[in-house]
């Protein structure tokens, strides 16, 4: 799961791969019964780099992208947005005198910058799509009134935007850069960024519903003297576990006890767990309760109301942030005021725990059925799961799934 992912990645955008055959069916208003096949994935290296090829026999169109950790917090301090420059410079280069909005006619593509890295992907036909991609990544070619157009556009983001900290002191970097650090990249500078990409930084993935045809590993031999050679294969097992309620009891227990990190940027109040380390199932729990708070916020009149008037609140938002070095559930709550006591602080945190300990089997069950119908929507389409593959693909969190469909319910 990059963006509010990614951070809002983190919806979790992270939520994703493939899936071969799925059934559900309500059994009555709250029960959901559901059966699943596997996830194949095969790890390959090439040379330096690494390719993962996820066969999904439920998808229609095939897709590929390009994971490479290259995100913000890797951008020099002179030129922050650098990175978030190169999102939009790739799909400018020219490949035989012809723009890639030529040459990927019927192709949906895109790309993300997140703090960690960078992903471009797209769905459609990829013996088409994976020697564009290859040689825009490999072979930088672009003049200077591209670089003026798209600098143009990311100033034009950053301006539309307010430019505050981030909530985390480890990125230090603003991930989509500043209006005077972007003004000062070069022509010079963005030719030499993208010109010297490490390989061993460059994950690849294709997504197909069909068998890896050999063909395709042929069209990396123009940028790669070694052949792809596989590393391991394995399958992602889609099981039921109707246990993982009682461990849920568990972590919000260690939730309630915890004393929340907190910062105020300008009229924005953030709480946070930030770790150094979470589990998968952790991963899914935050994203549970970042989904049940949010959906009191937006649904509960009383809930909300009380939220608005004690504490001088505009806005709330709630998601979990999941990328490398910060590993969190994040609070973001818009103030009327750009200041607040410690002992307001502590009421808010108070008031929010105590709606996380009234969570019980109903309310878990209600959100869970929520989240893994999002998870049946986002399987079911090639364009979802190529823009999330790259979480996964970077991170080698493929387990995570499983605590996606262990919380439903036999």
């Amino acid at each position: 799961m990059l963006g509010k992912i990614f951070i809002q990645l983190t919806k979790l955008w992270i939520i994703a791969t493939a899936v071969i055959i799925f059934s559900f069916k309500y059994t009555n208003s709250t029960e959901l019964n559901v059966k699943f096949s596997r996830i194949r994935v095969d790890e390959y290296q090439i040379g330096k780099s690494r390719m993962y090829f996820i066969q999904n026999n439920g998808i229609v169109l095939s897709g590929f992208g390009i994971v490479v950790r290259r995100g913000a917090k890797y951008d020099p301090p002179q030129y922050y947005g650098i990175a978030h420059l190169w999102e939009h410079m790739f799909f400018r280069n020219k490949i035989k005198n012809k723009s890639i909005k030529e040459l990927l006619v019927n192709t949906q593509y895109n790309a993300t910058t997140y703090n960690d890295y960078v992903s471009f992907y797209a769905v459609g036909d990829i013996y088409i799509i994976i020697p564009v991609f290859l040689e825009a990544l490999f072979n930088p070619n672009f003049d200077q009134d591209s670089l003026d157009k798209e600098k143009g556009v990311v100033l034009a983001e950053l301006s539309a935007k307010f430019q505050h900290a981030p909530v985390f002191t480890r990125y230090t970097n603003p991930t989509g850069g500043t209006i005077k650090t972007v003004q000062s990249i070069s022509y010079k500078v963005m030719f030499e960024y993208m010109q010297n990409i490490r390989r061993e930084d460059i994950c690849f993935f294709i997504v197909s519903p069909q068998n890896l045809d050999s063909n395709v590993l042929k069209i990396f031999s123009n940028y790669y003297t070694d052949q792809p050679s596989k590393v391991r294969s394995f399958n992602i097992s889609l099981q039921t576990n109707q246990y993982l309620y009682q461990s849920f009891l568990s972590y919000k227990g260690y939730l309630n006890k915890l004393n929340l990190s907190y910062r105020i940027s300008t009229n924005k109040l953030y709480l946070y767990n930030n770790r150094a380390t979470i589990q998968n199932q952790e991963i899914f729990f935050d994203d549970l309760i970042s989904n049940y708070l949010k959906d009191k916020y937006e649904k509960d009149f009383k809930f909300r109301l009380t939220f608005l008037e004690n504490f001088d609140i505009q806005n709330f938002d709630i998601f979990s942030y999941v990328q490398e070095e910060e590993k969190a559930l994040v609070i973001e709550i818009e103030l009327k005021q750009t200041t607040l006591s410690d002992e307001v602080v502590k009421k808010i945190k108070e008031f929010l725990l105590d709606q996380l300990r009234k969570i019980g089997y109903g309310e878990y069950k209600k959100v869970y059925e929520r989240m893994y119908l999002e998870l049946v929507s986002n399987l079911s389409s090639s364009w979802d799961i190529v823009r999330i593959m790259g979480y996964f693909v970077y991170s080698g969190n493929w387990y995570l799934l499983n605590c996606y469909v262990r919380g439903c319910f036999d």
